[in-house]
């Protein structure tokens, strides 16, 4: 997945593919207006320690965009059927809003259809 970004991503500047933990990448606090979470929401080791590095980056009133192109049930019965993804479950809406409420998230748009999962949250 990285290989497919960098290379449809190659002649944007201001796009960077970095292959890393999140916790591991060398940025600021309060330098984003927003963090987009696209694909990755649940392969997350921790997302309550993910949640916290993306409070930190936000700048006040940022704002957190959690996308993916399958619904919560669907991504999650595709990756019951994967080895290295079984453990990766999307977690149930009241789970992850009150872990988002707890880092200080207030959630203004939650999506889960069958198609997609689309979740804004402001900082």
């Amino acid at each position: 997945m990285i290989g497919r970004t960098r290379a449809r991503t190659a002649a944007l500047a201001q796009v960077a593919t970095p292959q890393s933990t999140l916790e591991a990448l060398p940025l600021p606090a309060a330098t984003f207006d927003a963090v987009v979470c696209f694909r990755v929401w649940p392969h997350f080791e921790d997302e309550e320690r993910a949640l916290a590095v993306v409070a930190r980056w936000l700048r006040p009133d940022g704002r957190l965009l959690i996308v993916h192109w399958d619904g919560r049930e669907k991504l999650n019965a595709i990756h019951a059927s994967h080895h290295a993804v079984v453990a990766d479950v999307f977690p149930p809406r009241a789970q992850l809003e009150s872990a988002l409420v707890r880092y200080g998230f207030t959630v203004t748009t939650w999506i889960d259809t069958s198609a997609e999962i689309f979740i804004a949250a402001t900082h």
